[in-house]
C-alpha cells in the first residue's frame, strides 16, 4: 500500500544540519520511495524511485508542499524536461532559464 507520511525530523547530513528542512516522505510496505526537503518558501529536492514515478508519488508530495501559505520556488535543470513539465503541470512557471555554467553539475 502506497502511503505519505510527514516526517518532520531533519535529515541528518551537513546540508541539512547547516539547513533544517521538513522532510515529508512517501513509503510502500514500509520502504521509503519518495522523499522531499522543503526549507521555508521552496522545495530544495524532490525524488522519486523510478519505479514509482508516473503513479502519483512525487504529484501528492508537491500537493502538500503547496499547502503552504507561503510562495513556492524551485530549482531543476534546464535538461531535465520531464521535471520542468511535471512542475508546469503542479502550477509552477519558469522564471529563468540558465546554460548550466554555474552550478555543480554543468547542466
Amino acid at each position: 500500500m502506497l502511503e505519505v507520511e510527514l516526517d518532520y525530523q531533519p535529515w541528518r547530513t551537513t546540508y541539512q544540519r547547516l539547513n533544517p528542512s521538513t522532510t515529508p516522505t512517501a513509503t510502500s510496505d514500509g520502504t521509503v520511495v519518495a522523499m522531499m526537503a522543503l526549507t521555508p518558501g521552496w522545495i530544495d529536492q524532490l525524488y522519486v524511485l523510478p519505479a514509482y514515478q508516473g503513479r502519483g508519488v512525487g504529484s501528492a508530495l508537491v500537493r502538500l508542499a503547496q499547502e503552504s501559505p507561503d510562495a513556492l520556488e524551485l530549482w531543476t535543470f534546464q535538461v531535465n524536461v520531464p521535471a520542468r513539465a511535471f512542475y508546469a503541470r503542479h502550477g509552477f512557471r519558469e522564471v529563468e532559464l540558465t546554460d548550466g555554467a554555474t552550478n555543480e553539475e554543468h547542466e
